[in-house]
C-alpha cells in the first residue's frame, strides 16, 4: 500500500485545512471543512477531487464547508453518530471502535472528549 499524500493549506484566518489522497485509489479527502470555496481551491490547486469530506466534530470552522463541498463533488460526509444533527450534509455515521475504509487505508475511530 503507497502511502498517503497529504496536503495542508491556510483555512479562514486562523485555521488550517488538510487534504489526504490515497494514491493508490485517486479517493480523496477533506480533513474538516472550514471553508468550501478555500477548501475546494486547494483541491484543485493539487489536481484532487474531493470525494469525502472527514469530520473530526460539529464546531463551524470545521464544518463550515460541507454542504457547499458536497453539492460541488457528491462528496461523503462522515462524521460522529453523537454529533450528526450539528454536522451538516452527514452521510456515514461512526463511533468510537468503529472502522472506516479510506481508500485502501483503514481508520479505528477513537472518541476524544474534551475539546468539544
Amino acid at each position: 500500500m503507497a502511502a498517503p499524500e497529504i496536503h495542508q493549506f491556510i483555512c479562514l484566518q486562523d485555521n488550517y485545512g488538510v487534504l489526504l489522497r490515497d494514491p493508490a485509489t485517486g479517493v480523496d479527502a477533506a480533513i474538516d471543512a472550514p471553508h468550501g470555496a478555500q477548501v475546494e481551491a486547494a483541491a484543485k490547486s493539487k489536481g484532487w477531487k474531493i470525494t469525502h469530506i472527514l469530520n473530526t466534530h460539529h464546531h463551524g470552522d470545521h464544518v463550515g464547508g460541507n454542504r457547499e463541498i458536497k453539492e460541488a463533488t457528491g462528496c461523503i460526509v462522515v462524521g460522529a453518530r453523537r454529533d450528526r444533527a450539528r454536522i451538516p450534509g452527514i452521510d456515514v455515521e461512526v463511533d468510537d471502535g468503529d472502522r472506516y475504509r479510506f481508500g485502501e487505508a483503514e481508520a479505528e475511530v477513537f472518541f476524544v472528549p474534551g475539546h468539544t
